[in-house]
């Protein structure tokens, strides 16, 4: 490419970004593209909320309920008993069959009936997070009672 060709056309995108800012500047702005602004009332909260059936607190009765869940949930891990202090030999056997075209969320639901895991949508999103959803095999698998979503993972990729 010749110098002469390269500065026309350098010449030509600087003379046409001119142009089309000339154009821009100059010209008035339509009516639809104006800004609107709108205030949003008490009372559009109010029906906002109540169509998604949810209510709203003041801050200082949060505070109170949480303070009070936090009470609640220390008292009642000081009764329930440790895991550090459960038996490892009670560790109940399990034993998972993943059969060919078994999705995650399926595998997920055999875990939580058979009381492996304690919600199935929580392991499903775990294996997506993980990016495993892709690697869990099919097989028979051994699986034993108190297991993570880790442990568990690491023997349904093996």
């Amino acid at each position: 490419m010749s110098k002469n060709i390269l500065r026309a056309f350098s010449a030509g995108i600087i003379l046409s970004s001119g142009i089309l800012a000339a154009a821009y500047f100059m010209t008035e702005p339509k009516e639809t593209t104006k800004a609107v602004t709108a205030s949003v009332t008490d009372q559009d909260v109010q029906n906002h909320l109540s169509a998604k059936d949810q209510i709203a607190v003041p801050r200082k009765d949060y505070e109170k309920l949480i303070a009070l869940k936090e009470s609640a949930v220390a008292k009642s891990g000081e009764a329930a008993p440790k895991p550090a202090e459960a038996k490892p030999a009670a560790a109940k056997p399990f034993s998972l069959t993943i059969q060919d075209g078994m999705s995650t969320g399926d595998i997920a639901k055999v875990l939580e009936q058979a009381g492996m895991v304690s919600s199935a949508r929580d392991y499903a999103t775990y294996l997506a997070d993980t990016g495993n959803q892709t690697k869990v095999r099919a097989g028979t698998f051994r699986l034993k009672q108190g297991m993570s979503f880790k442990q568990i993972t690491r023997v349904l990729v093996k």
